[in-house]
């Protein structure tokens, strides 16, 4: 069951596999700002900062 992500939420530190970031030019999304990746979480995108786990960003139902 996909997660209800919100700004604010800390991820889970096993999302920080290489497996769920995500590479911004292969879907035309702007860079992430010096300390934060994108990474995948179930349908959408979060935008995360690296060092706190906090999420800064989301692009919901980006995979659908």
């Amino acid at each position: 069951m996909p997660r209800s992500w919100s700004i604010g939420y800390y991820l889970p530190t096993a999302y920080f596999a290489s497996r769920y970031y995500v590479n911004y030019n292969d879907y035309g999304i702007t860079a992430p700002p010096y300390g934060t990746e994108w990474i995948r979480a179930d349908y959408d995108l979060l935008l995360v900062d690296i060092d706190t786990g906090e999420v800064v960003d989301i692009l919901k139902n980006f995979y659908y």
